[in-house]
């Protein structure tokens, strides 16, 4: 079977529906009909580590206020300034160093 081939603007549109999709890796790949590979590829980067896909936009986080849940967390990231991520699910390394890097921002 032959896999398609994304141009590099198709790319850039599908990796910009992910971001705003809201979905994990997985339900965006499988909606889509993509590889969850070529996906982590086109998001984290390719050969030597660079992004396979460059956009513009910066990454914006959304404040949201939960009431105090005990939960087991797979993941607990507590940057020190009052902002606490939990995931349910262990996240990708890669985007745990993104969000690192933009909350250092």
């Amino acid at each position: 079977m032959r896999h398609r081939r994304y141009t590099p603007a198709e790319r850039n549109q599908l990796v910009a529906a992910f971001r705003k999709s809201g979905l994990t890796q997985r339900q965006f790949a499988d909606r889509e009909g993509l590889n969850l590979s070529t996906l982590q590829v086109w998001l984290y980067g390719g050969r030597g580590g660079k992004r396979a896909v460059k956009t513009s936009e910066k990454p914006s986080f959304v404040r949201v206020e939960t009431a105090a849940v005990e939960t087991k967390a797979a993941a607990h990231i507590d940057f020190g300034n009052g902002i606490v991520l939990q995931f349910a699910e262990l996240p990708d390394p890669a985007y745990i160093a993104e969000l690192a890097r933009a909350a250092a921002c």
